[in-house]
């Protein structure tokens, strides 16, 4: 599935206000329809059909275009050419783009309205950069929302193209602060570790994890049920601007119910198996996703 909606408990709405209710239901809409150019990806690919590895790396010396994460190489006359995601995909991006601007224009949190305005622009455009750091400036805002080129896995010739995603997420305010008190014991943890291949000198600032629950996901994310993800993928970026992790909770809670828990059900004798409550298993499993997401981060 490359489109995933989830049903949440009515909980999760009774703090958000009319406005963002409103916000949220736009949102909602801007991450199916990013789903269909994740399936023309995936339908596609990134590259002519037979073109080698060896051809593009020679295409990339006389136009870097070619090996950007986010262009599409065509074959005009003979020649490699590539087109930016955003002149390639126009006519579903500029859509798109009017229904973020619609949110913009309800929203009154002045950096999340700032933030959206400038992921419109960069599906315009091609800002993702400018996009990711307005990103990071959001403040007091009870909702999230991604929507960019980001997961490199499915470009089978050199892993360099991303692929689009989108989600929007409803801050869990309570896990988040419980997840960023362990943030900073892993990280105080990792400066006491001394040896000749360990930093430890580990940056903190601009680190920072959210946990939401997930009302609708698209894309890369959505296709196989990621946990979590962390932002952004560029090594550099992340050093320069600084990094954010998030964690899918609703699609955490899915795998659960729908795999998770029915294997432990069935592999475990019955009378053992009683002496788990679901609810303690399901606890257990999200700590065990929340330390992993936040370790890879700290890895990477």
């Amino acid at each position: 599935m490359t489109y995933r909606k989830y049903k949440l408990d009515k909980k999760y709405y009774e703090n958000l206000s009319k406005e963002e209710l409103v916000i949220l239901k736009i949102l909602e809409g801007v991450v199916n329809d990013i789903s269909l150019i994740y399936e023309l990806q995936i339908k596609h690919g990134f590259y002519p059909k037979g073109v080698t590895k060896k051809e593009l790396e020679k295409e990339n010396r006389i136009d870097p275009k070619i090996l950007s994460p986010f262009t599409m190489v065509v074959k005009k006359n003979g020649v490699l050419e590539a087109i930016p995601y955003h002149i390639h995909f126009a006519k579903y991006l500029k859509p798109i783009a009017k229904k973020i601007e619609k949110a913009v224009s309800i929203s009154t949190n002045k950096s999340f309205k700032a933030y959206l305005q400038a992921r419109a622009k960069s599906l315009l455009d091609g800002s993702y950069e400018d996009a990711f750091k307005s990103w990071l400036d959001v403040k007091n805002s009870r909702l999230d929302f991604t929507v960019a080129p980001v997961e490199k896995h499915l470009d089978k010739v050199l892993s360099i193209k991303q692929v689009f995603q989108a989600h929007v997420g409803i801050v869990d305010k309570q896990y988040t602060a419980l997840l960023e008190g362990y943030k900073e014991t892993l990280y105080s943890s990792a400066k006491l570790g001394f040896s000749k291949y360990h930093s430890t000198d580990i940056p903190q600032k601009g680190v920072s994890v959210v946990v939401e629950v997930t009302p609708a996901i698209s894309g890369y994310p959505a296709d196989v049920l990621s946990s979590g993800q962390y932002f952004p993928k560029d090594v550099n970026l992340a050093l320069q601007y600084g990094t954010k992790t998030i964690i899918y909770t609703s699609q955490i809670t899915y795998k659960f119910e729908r795999l998770y828990y029915p294997i432990f059900k069935t592999i475990f004798e019955k009378r053992f198996a009683s002496k788990y409550p679901k609810e303690l298993l399901l606890e257990a499993s999200d700590w065990t996703i929340f330390l992993y997401e936040l370790g890879k981060q700290l890895h990477k």
